[in-house]
């Protein structure tokens, strides 16, 4: 059979934009299905089939007593929510005597803004994933919560198993305050005095101590685990790095 020249042209002209219709969709499709550096690193907890355990540990905290606040009351002028109750911060000089039965130890009650920052940030993160976890805070947690589950610890000198589950890694925290390297220990980091430069550890393992994933977000302070949380949460930083 005879086709006229202008069919076929017509029939190749049609094939080649369905051609280029389909290549888009190929690539997104192939794009969609691609993992990324973010999901490769949240793959092990994200397809998990036990739920994830998010732990932050406790700052060591001393609050005045109240016999110590009343005496203050007493002997100075305060502003009105002052006087209504509010909390404050009573201002010690260097001359200032304060007695051991006037400092409470309070255990396993007070996390810092950049841990509670870190740990929503996490929390964010598996929620919009639909992977489940539990949160845990200052005692509440043993050994078997971190077998049986992929863990994120988050707080570093704050967080006794951090310390405890990366002290077998190249870079480990070490006294006082300080980041090491364990083959070089004349290389450490340390943060300033009010914590405006900070450093943190961010790692991904599979735990010899557990045989469980574990991810860690932790600074040398506060500002360090704020910006590890929003690290590990951000799939830009992570592709990038």
């Amino acid at each position: 059979t005879n086709i006229p020249r202008w069919t076929l042209r017509s029939r190749w002209s049609v094939a080649a934009v369905i051609l280029l219709l389909l290549i888009p969709a190929v690539y997104g499709l192939f794009r969609s299905t691609r993992d990324t550096a973010f999901d490769r690193f949240w793959s092990p907890v994200l397809k998990s089939p036990n739920r994830s355990v998010i732990y932050v540990g406790s700052n060591a905290v001393y609050y005045l007593s109240g016999d110590f606040v009343d005496r203050y009351r007493r002997e100075h002028q305060l502003d009105k929510v002052e006087s209504m109750g509010r909390e404050f911060l009573v201002p010690l000089g260097s001359t200032d005597v304060v007695s051991g039965k006037d400092l409470i130890p309070e255990k396993d009650t007070y996390v810092t803004v950049g841990d509670a920052a870190a740990m929503a940030r996490i929390a964010s993160l598996l929620s919009v994933r639909k992977k489940s976890y539990d949160m845990r805070f200052g005692a509440d947690i043993s050994v078997g919560d971190l077998r049986e589950r992929p863990a994120i610890l988050v707080g570093g000198f704050n967080n006794s198993w951090t310390l405890e589950m990366t002290d077998n890694l190249r870079f480990r925290f070490a006294y006082w305050h300080q980041i090491e390297d364990r083959f070089d220990k004349s290389r450490i980091w340390k943060a300033n005095q009010d914590f405006t430069e900070d450093y943190a550890i961010i790692s991904r393992i599979l735990n010899s101590k557990t045989g469980e994933i574990l991810i860690t977000a932790a600074g040398i302070g506060q500002a360090g685990t704020r910006a590890a949380g929003e690290f590990l949460t951000s799939p830009e930083d992570i592709d990038s790095l």
